[in-house]
């Protein structure tokens, strides 16, 4: 399997979406709901999947089997997220463990450690 733009990737969790929710859905006032779940039943899920995506890589030749199964696990937490809402991401420097980089989400700009952006690569909106 190739890779996939983040835009394919959010499509096909949409499609684990609509197929959730036809398959488990009942009808409120004409259209499909799905039945609301606890955060705790939903990780219960998750945790489930994850399983069966271990179990699917020890068991066959390729990771299909548990791209498949973890499609699904990502479907369930998103089912997690419009039920019970989601934190966002605080909007604090990160360090890259792995270069040492810091990225400020502020200004949108990556620092390697000891220099300084210029200037101009600041913006100022």
């Amino acid at each position: 399997m190739s890779r996939l733009t983040r835009d394919e990737v959010f499509q096909a969790i949409e499609g684990e979406r609509r197929h959730a929710t036809a398959r488990w859905g009942v009808p409120v006032e004409g259209v499909l709901q799905e039945l609301p779940k606890s955060v705790d039943a939903h990780v219960l899920l998750m945790e489930g999947l994850v399983e069966a995506a271990r179990d699917a890589l020890r068991r066959d030749c390729s990771d299909v089997g548990a791209l498949d199964f973890l499609r699904e696990a990502v479907g369930v937490g998103i089912a997690c997220f419009e039920q019970h809402g989601v934190p966002s991401r605080p909007t604090v420097p990160v360090v890259n463990k792995r270069d040492n980089r810091t990225y400020d989400p502020r200004t949108g700009l990556c620092v390697m450690p000891g220099k300084r952006p210029k200037q101009e690569d600041v913006s100022t909106s």
